[in-house]
C-alpha cells in the first residue's frame, strides 16, 4: 500500500522542475557546472545545457566572460532564460568576478579543496546566490544524498502539498521514498525539486503563498485578493499571507455606522 500521493507527488515534480530545473549530475568542470545550475533555475536541462555551450562557442575563456557586456550574454542565453536574461547574466558575471577577486582564479578548483560546509558559506556569500541555487551547485560540485535527504525544506513541502501524511519528518520522508520510489535519479529529482520549493518559496514562516505552484493542494494557501474563484464563498484562511482587517477596526467601523443611522 502506497503511503505517498503518487500521482499528486509526480504532478508536482513537473510543475517544480518547470520552476527550477531538473537536478541531474552532469559530467563537465567545476565552472560549466555553476553555470548550468544558475541556468537551469530559468529553462529546462536542455536550455540550460545548451546556453552553456553556446557561451563558451561566443567567449575564448570564462575571464572573457567575466569581463563581457550583460547585454552580450543576455542575448547568447535569451533562448533558455527569456526575460530574465539580463538578470541572470548580471549573476554569472558576478559570480565569476567575485571567485576572481578572492582567489585570483576562474576555473573554481579551490572548491575542491574546502569543506562542504566552508564551501556552502562561501557560495552563500555570492551576488544572487539563494538557498536553493546554493543546494544545486554543492550537490553537483560534492554529490552527497545525505545533503537532500537532511534538508528540511523538503518534508515540510511535502505535507503542506499533501503528498505526505501530516507529521512526516525529513527521516521518515526519506524511508517513504526509498520503499516507493526504486529508482535513485527521481528519488533525487524529487527531493530536489521538493528542498528548493521550500528554500525559496515555502519558508516555515511567512510563505510566499502568493507565488506558490502548490498552492491548490495547501491548506494554508493564502489566495492573493482578486484572484478568488467565481461565486465567491469563503476565504481562504490566512497563514503569513495578506493580513485580514483588525476585529476591533471592524467594531468601530459598525458602531460608527450605526450612529450615524440613528441620526437620520
Amino acid at each position: 500500500m502506497s503511503t505517498l500521493h503518487q500521482d499528486r507527488l509526480r504532478h508536482a515534480l513537473g510543475l517544480l522542475e518547470a520552476q527550477y530545473g531538473r537536478f541531474e549530475i552532469r559530467p563537465g568542470g567545476m565552472v560549466d557546472q555553476i553555470l548550468w545550475a544558475i541556468l537551469a533555475r530559468h529553462g529546462s536541462a536542455e536550455k540550460a545545457s545548451r546556453a552553456v555551450a553556446a557561451l563558451w562557442r561566443s567567449f575564448v575563456d570564462a575571464n572573457e566572460l567575466r569581463v563581457a557586456q550583460p547585454t552580450h550574454i543576455a542575448e547568447i542565453i535569451e533562448d533558455c532564460c527569456g526575460p530574465q536574461s539580463i538578470d541572470v547574466a548580471d549573476r554569472i558575471r558576478g559570480f565569476l568576478k567575485r571567485t576572481f577577486d578572492d582567489h585570483n582564479a576562474l576555473a573554481f578548483e579551490f572548491g575542491k579543496e574546502m569543506e562542504r560546509e566552508a564551501l556552502r558559506r562561501y557560495l552563500t556569500s555570492l551576488p544572487g546566490f539563494g538557498p536553493e541555487l546554493v543546494l544545486s551547485v554543492l550537490l553537483r560540485l560534492l554529490p552527497d544524498d545525505g545533503e537532500l535527504f537532511a534538508d528540511p525544506h523538503a518534508a515540510r513541502v511535502a505535507v503542506r502539498a499533501g503528498i505526505a501524511a501530516g507529521g512526516t519528518t525529513g527521516a521518515r520522508f526519506k524511508k517513504h521514498l526509498d520503499e516507493e520510489i526504486h529508482d535513485i535519479t527521481l528519488r533525487r529529482r524529487i527531493l530536489f525539486a521538493l528542498a528548493a520549493h521550500g528554500g525559496a518559496i515555502c519558508h516555515a514562516k511567512s510563505p510566499a503563498c502568493g507565488a506558490c505552484v502548490l498552492g491548490k493542494w495547501c491548506p494554508s494557501y493564502t489566495e492573493p485578493r482578486g484572484k478568488r474563484g467565481k461565486g465567491g464563498g469563503d476565504a481562504p484562511a490566512r497563514h503569513g499571507g495578506e493580513k485580514a482587517t483588525p476585529r476591533t477596526t471592524r467594531s468601530r467601523s459598525r458602531a460608527a455606522s450605526a450612529r450615524k443611522s440613528s441620526r437620520r
